[in-house]
């Protein structure tokens, strides 16, 4: 039986991708800043174990990962969902401070832990890295530490890739869209029609989509797709010159 470790499991995403596992067989370590509340998942899927781990502190997740491997013996899965998308502004105005924030916890938390579960993998010859980008990474107005770091998660994923394909590891990204999450469904009406009117589907993407695609990528069935970076938008990449101003500044 493998087992999978998921970072921000708590959120809407995380959710979806830690059920998704469980459904096809997985234990599961659900991790995220505060550890998570079991009653979230039902109790009909493989074992599933709750710790706290900040991100952005290397010692803290190499010791989850160190917890997690006395308990199940190792880690086959990695699924770097943990991330932040809270400051929203111009690159001329974004307070350095906030793209510090931003950084460690997109960017640097998924080689902290990508660091920490190889070793194991190289061991057993086997191993899936599942890394949660962003259609962002493409090009994203007003978020210079979110695009950014989505669009760099996406450099590690491809590195580590071409670094460790030979061992039997994978490492692939997801590029989510807008997604019915909790928090994106607050959002004000006239906003969520805008959005709605710029999706070619016509609709939002369901977290399950999105962990259903996961879970696939961990599975032995994609083994040869390594280095890839998968979008789950309905087709809102597709028209990215609808979203591009010109600038005010001259």
């Amino acid at each position: 039986m493998t087992v999978a470790l998921v970072t921000g499991a708590s959120g809407g995403l995380g959710r979806a991708i830690v059920t998704a596992l469980r459904r096809d067989g997985a234990r599961v370590v659900a991790a995220d800043l505060e550890a998570p509340d079991l009653g979230l998942w039902d109790d009909d899927g493989p074992e599933i174990m709750s710790l706290a781990c900040d991100v952005t502190r290397c010692d803290v997740v190499s010791a989850t990962v160190e917890d997690a491997n006395r308990r199940y013996g190792g880690i086959d899965i990695l699924v770097n969902n943990a991330g932040v998308f809270d400051q929203i502004g111009s690159t001329l105005r974004f307070e350095p401070a906030a793209w510090d924030h931003d950084v460690q916890v997109n960017l640097s938390g998924p080689f902290y832990a990508t660091r920490a579960v190889l070793p194991g993998m190289l061991e057993r010859r086997w191993g899936r890295i599942v890394n949660i980008s962003s259609m962002s990474s493409r090009g994203a107005y007003k978020q210079p530490s979110y695009g950014a770091t989505k669009e760099g998660l996406i450099g590690l994923t491809k590195t580590v890739a071409l670094e460790f394909a030979a061992a039997g590891i994978t490492a692939n990204a997801v590029l989510p869209g807008l997604i019915a999450t909790p928090k994106a469904l607050l959002a004000p009406d006239d906003i969520m029609r805008a959005a709605l009117d710029a999706i070619p589907a016509g609709r939002l993407g369901r977290a399950v989509e999105v962990g259903d695609l996961v879970a696939f990528l961990a599975s032995d069935a994609a083994a040869y797709i390594n280095g890839a970076a998968v979008t789950v938008d309905g087709g809102t990449t597709l028209l990215q010159l609808k979203f591009a101003r010109r600038s005010s500044l001259q």
